[in-house]
């Protein structure tokens, strides 16, 4: 499956302006087309989740804005997964970085077997040499560049 982020969310009408997560099993991927820009709303289990507001176990979907055609293939994800480095140190800017990936891994069933990892989706090495951010700057600038 994947997990969907959101920069915001509202719990009922609490407003959380926080990342939270949403577990989406694959079956629900391939049928609601997910994808970045997205506004949904459902109804789910919230759960905390290592200090980290997970919904699980999404119903009821509908879409206040749908973004098409720029969801994930599968085939897209394996080739992420085969690129991406791990990075060294876990920088803010890495975080809030759309190529950069926070992964829980699992080592058995254990919780306390469990830590989280930071990727870079592009394969960048050095975060501190990254010029992805002067990029997208320079970008939404108007400048003719692409990443």
């Amino acid at each position: 499956g994947c997990i969907l982020t959101f920069r915001e969310s509202f719990i009922g009408r609490v407003h959380f302006e926080d990342f939270s997560y949403a577990d989406v099993p694959v079956a629900l991927q391939r049928r609601y087309r997910f994808s970045p820009g997205d506004r949904l709303e459902f109804l789910a289990t919230v759960e905390l989740d290592n200090g980290r507001i997970v919904f699980r176990r999404l119903r009821r979907i509908e879409f206040e804005e749908h973004t098409p055609n720029s969801e994930w293939s599968p085939t897209e994800t394996v080739v992420s997964l085969s690129t991406a480095t791990e990075l060294p140190v876990q920088l803010e800017k890495c975080h809030y970085c759309p190529h950069g990936v926070l992964v829980d891994v699992k080592r058995g069933d254990r919780q306390q077997n469990q830590a989280r990892r930071l990727y870079c989706l592009k394969g960048i090495r050095d975060p501190v040499a990254c010029a992805i951010p002067a990029l997208n700057r320079l970008n939404a600038d108007g400048c003719p560049l692409e990443e």
